[in-house]
């Protein structure tokens, strides 16, 4: 059991690190999105590799989209989509192969409550793959036009 909350203290305080204090390590690596052109699936926002996104769920229809690439050299590379988002709000994501549109369902899926919230994903990408990652709100006041979410891919 310790080891188990041992486990799970450290991958919190990985991603809140990871959130926290990489806007001044990366702060090249910022992408903010804009509204309403980051739309989930017409006109979703370009993310790479190490890339920190800023957003907001505005509305209880706003549905945000991100998109990235795995070229042939990342096949199999395991991949960690985390996601910051505000304590009051109950924020989720889903992954999409472009191409076909199947839903990825992430492998070793850990859910993390921390002050604010983490929704740390992990799977194994596939070569030559465009991915779309839909961050939305789960409920009609689960939305906020001050408070930020953060979403990485590492």
């Amino acid at each position: 059991m310790l080891k188990k909350i041992t486990k799970v203290l450290t991958i919190g305080l990985l991603a809140s690190s990871i959130a926290f204090t990489s806007q001044s390590a990366f702060a090249a690596n910022y992408v903010d999105e804009v509204e309403p052109t980051n739309d989930y699936y017409n006109s979703p926002t370009p993310f790479t590799w190490g890339d920190y996104a800023n957003g907001y769920i505005s509305s209880s229809t706003d549905e945000d989209g991100w998109i990235f690439y795995a070229d042939s050299n990342q096949n199999g590379r395991p991949v960690s989509v985390i996601l910051s988002r505000p304590s009051n709000k109950d924020y989720q994501y889903t992954i999409r192969e472009v191409d076909n549109g199947s839903m990825v369902y992430p492998d070793g899926f850990q859910y993390i409550i921390d002050e604010p919230g983490f929704l740390i994903g992990t799977f194994k990408l596939k070569a030559n793959t465009y991915y779309r990652i839909t961050v939305y709100g789960t409920g009609p006041n689960e939305h906020s036009t001050t408070d930020k979410y953060y979403l990485s891919v590492e």
